[in-house]
């Protein structure tokens, strides 16, 4: 993966350009947003796939990413505009699943960045501890919402 491989160059200085932090493959539920399958019953992408349903899968995943070099693990927590389905928002792990991500990435020394689109997604991503969000269509009348950047 070419983002690992100049991640990897960067802090040694054999290659010039930003400290980078690579996140390799995201995770995303079956049918939700980044489920590239859901163009076509008749397309499979698994070399570009980062699925991974249920707490089991979900650590094997956050585990093969570690082994390919990810420095962070990121997660679509919620639906977004490409899922295709039309639950823009909608989250789409559970909680239990989303607390097994991050103490797997917390168990390997890696934290976590969520994408996620409306508020009960995003609710759930920083309940969990993830440290990085980015989404719209929050509503923080109840989070504690804190934004922690990579040291």
């Amino acid at each position: 993966m070419r983002s690992v491989r100049t991640a990897r160059q960067t802090p040694y200085g054999s290659s010039l350009g930003p400290r980078m932090a690579a996140a390799t493959l995201a995770l995303f539920a079956t049918g939700g947003h980044g489920d590239m399958s859901g163009f076509s019953p008749y397309l499979h992408f698994e070399t570009a796939s980062g699925i991974a349903d249920g707490v089991d899968e979900i650590r094997k995943r956050v585990r093969t990413n570690i082994k390919f070099g990810a420095d962070l693990i990121k997660v679509a927590a919620g639906a977004g505009v490409l899922s295709e389905e039309e639950s823009v928002g909608a989250p789409q792990y559970s909680q239990e699943e989303l607390n097994a991500l991050v103490q797997e990435a917390t168990m390997w020394g890696r934290k976590v960045a969520a994408h996620a689109h409306g508020a009960e997604a995003i609710k759930r991503a920083i309940k969990t501890g993830v440290k990085f969000a980015f989404g719209t269509d929050a509503d923080f009348s109840d989070v504690d919402f804190s934004v922690v950047a990579l040291e």
